[in-house]
């Protein structure tokens, strides 16, 4: 299989995706609260900013710059459909809901 609906080419954007959108806020969670001690607030606006899905700006940079506009393109796609999810799901966590 070739193209963009390759199994193996939809697991691997599916895990960046994920770094994207649930390791990303957790890494943001421990570096703000505990390396630089944040204050709660800030801690949950870096937290909900750091779990939003990536922009569409992405893809036309991608294509600016010769790099891999549909790998990025889909891997932006997924990540706003995963996005549905977890963004409400770190707001829930963080207590901001």
């Amino acid at each position: 299989d070739t193209g963009l609906l390759n199994r193996q080419a939809i697991k691997g954007r599916a895990l960046v995706a994920f770094a994207k959108l649930a390791a990303y806020p957790i890494l943001c969670f421990f570096v703000l609260s505990y390396l630089l001690g944040a204050e709660s607030a800030w801690t949950k606006a870096g937290v909900l900013l750091c779990a939003l899905p990536p922009a569409g700006v992405v893809y036309v940079v991608a294509q600016q710059y010769g790099a891999d506009a549909d790998e990025i393109g889909s891997i932006t796609a997924l990540a706003m459909l995963i996005g549905v999810l977890t963004v409400p799901a770190a707001a829930w966590l963080v207590g901001a809901a």
